[in-house]
């Protein structure tokens, strides 16, 4: 591995994300999750995770396709997942971890820079999903979703 380019921009946005310093329950998870899967470890699946969201891949068959880049595949630690495989990993994650991770970084950057009404954080989702239109007749949005 070429030690230049070890500290890319995605793995310094990774760095702050301390796994180790997880509650104990957290780490468990972590571990067990990690004890039957050899290929993809809970950190290379929150790094794919996170690279998903990131370059806004639309579905694991996009994200798949992305693997085809050299640079992907070194920057993942990995050569080649299928889309099934990457759907079967992703949905074994617990989400309380991921909250705990978010949490960590919050907490991270609270320390760094306490808030006030002119730096605070909002998070906006703006997710469209499809909602029964007889059971949530109030969630209009186009004639389908």
């Amino acid at each position: 591995m070429d030690k230049y380019k070890t500290k890319t921009a995605f793995n310094k946005w990774l760095s702050p994300i301390k796994v180790k310093k997880l509650s104990l329950s957290d780490q468990i998870k972590i571990a067990n999750f990690d004890k039957y899967h050899k290929k993809l470890s809970f950190y290379k699946a929150l790094k794919i995770y996170l690279y998903a969201i990131d370059s806004e891949k639309e579905s694991l068959r996009d994200l798949n396709t992305a693997f085809i880049d050299e640079s992907v595949q070194k920057e993942m630690g990995l050569e080649v997942i299928s889309f099934s495989q990457l759907s079967r990993k992703l949905s074994e994650i617990d989400s309380t971890i991921l909250l705990a991770v978010f949490n960590q970084l919050l907490l991270t950057i609270k320390q760094q820079k306490p808030t006030n009404k002119r730096n605070s954080l909002y998070l906006v989702d703006s997710s469209t999903f499809s909602l029964n239109k007889s059971l949530f007749p109030w969630a209009e949005f186009r004639k389908t979703k």
